[in-house]
């Protein structure tokens, strides 16, 4: 088919809601909520994340956060493509007032079917953040992994990871990790 004409797209869309509560000798509230989109077409991939959290224990906050991201892949085969990502975190609890972190990036599908898929990219990034009222900016380097394989007709599993470090300085890093049974 001529492009344009008979392309197969495909969209996917997961959101997940969480919620605990405990009484007795100690008090626990937990809540939750993320929401995954992802696009792909014969040439080009989508994927938008949004989540957060919030806990307490005994009316003591212990958790408070909000991520978001975002990433375009342009296919340049059926293996390899070239893409951009941007980044959004925000922590109360480890005094992380933001953190943006774009990123320019080139990828590689190692596996790529109907059941499976796994791919690795990295490329140059800035990160621009605010943690205990200091701001702070510098260039970084970001690695990404994704894998995910459908396991039954209705059972999938996938994962993300994403490490981002300071050039200057490779002790001075972020970590996203994220995982799902869908």
């Amino acid at each position: 088919a001529t492009r344009g004409q008979g392309q197969r797209r495909r969209g996917t869309n997961t959101a997940a809601l969480g919620f605990g509560l405990t009484t007795g000798n100690s008090s626990t509230l937990n809540l939750t909520g993320d929401y995954a989109t992802a696009f792909r077409s014969a040439s080009n991939e989508l994927f938008f994340n949004v989540g957060g959290a919030y806990g307490e224990i005994d009316d003591a906050k212990n958790l408070q956060n909000f991520r978001t991201s975002a990433q375009y892949n342009r296919l340049l085969t059926e293996r390899f493509y070239v893409g951009s990502s941007l980044a959004f975190l925000y922590d109360e609890i480890a005094n992380l007032d933001y953190q943006v972190s774009p990123a320019v990036l080139a990828g590689v599908y190692l596996v790529k079917n109907d059941t499976a898929k796994l791919n690795l990219d990295a490329g140059p990034a800035y990160v621009w953040k605010k943690v205990g009222g200091v701001k702070d900016d510098y260039f970084a380097i970001q690695f990404g992994e994704k894998f995910s394989v459908k396991l039954a007709e209705n059972l999938s599993f996938g994962q993300t990871l994403t490490y981002t470090p300071d050039v200057g300085d490779f002790s001075n890093f972020t970590l996203n990790a994220a995982a799902f049974i869908d």
